[in-house]
């Protein structure tokens, strides 16, 4: 793998990488389609692995810091789950606590699968990825919004959200798009969809990482010391992009309206931008 010039990290790029990384995270237009998009005008073929672990640690970072009272409520929705029992069915109490946890299973298989798929590599596939994403965007934008709350989903509409959001490990595929797109699609209001979409993205990030430390233990870096103190500070920016963009989220929660938006047209574009890229390299 190769940064900038020589064997070297080029600060600019990383610095440059991180802030996009964070600022695409929690808006459903893909942070990681923005990063091999980034990769590809650098030049580079494929992010040093443990300077990726250290990015989407700020990541991690901005969405455990920035969404405080949703993980307060799941985690004292557990809690009360686990004292009371776990014997009971998917519609009594502790509603967010089930569906976060219902949808874990499959998110994690169809993620672990989505990342070993090659042609996610390559600027075609994440042009295809692109689209994808914009067509289901747009049409979860364009139908008529449920009035579901928490305690009428199912374990069915978990499982769903589970595998489509798992399908984000393909760059150009957005978690946060999939989620609250399935989640409307099967009749909920759509400021539960998006507050379901970033209580699932903590255990995805959390499991990025763990795939990340895997790559590093078993394949090493390239990274030189100065090399990964620009990556610290690529973390830092990518924890700061992180916050804005949660704050971009939290806007259109408090408005709960999503229609006319720019996200599918937008994607549309950086899929025509992959596109552009294949055809003059």
């Amino acid at each position: 793998m190769r940064w900038g010039v020589g064997n070297e990290v080029n600060w600019l790029e990383i610095l440059l990488l991180g802030l996009i990384s964070g600022l695409s995270a929690f808006i459903p237009v893909s942070s990681s389609g923005h990063e091999r998009l980034l990769l590809h005008l650098f030049g580079i073929t494929q992010a040093d692995p443990l300077c990726h672990l250290v990015l989407t640690f700020g990541t991690f970072l901005a969405v455990v810091t920035g969404c405080k009272e949703l993980l307060r409520r799941l985690m004292v929705e557990r809690a009360i789950a686990h004292r009371t029992g776990r014997r009971r069915a998917f519609g009594s109490r502790h509603y967010d606590y089930r569906i976060v946890k219902t949808a874990m299973l499959p998110l994690a298989l169809v993620y672990v699968v989505c990342s070993l798929i090659p042609i996610s590599l390559s600027l075609p596939g994440l042009a295809l990825a692109f689209i994808i994403n914009g067509i289901v965007l747009f049409v979860a934008e364009n139908m008529r919004h449920g009035n579901k709350e928490s305690n009428r989903m199912t374990a069915l509409d978990s499982i769903l959200m589970g595998i489509l959001g798992g399908t984000s490990a393909i760059p150009g595929i957005s978690l946060t798009g999939m989620v609250s797109s399935v989640a409307v699609a099967r009749g909920a209001k759509l400021k539960n969809a998006l507050d379901w979409s970033l209580m699932i993205m903590v255990p995805a990030l959390l499991l990025q990482m763990a795939l990340d430390l895997l790559f590093v233990v078993f394949c090493g870096t390239t990274l030189s010391f100065a090399g990964f103190f620009w990556c610290l500070g690529g973390g830092l920016f990518a924890f700061v992009g992180g916050r804005f963009s949660i704050r971009v989220v939290k806007s259109v929660i408090e408005r709960a309206h999503l229609s006319e938006s720019i996200y599918p047209y937008y994607v549309w574009g950086a899929a025509f931008l992959s596109f552009i890229l294949f055809m003059i390299t």
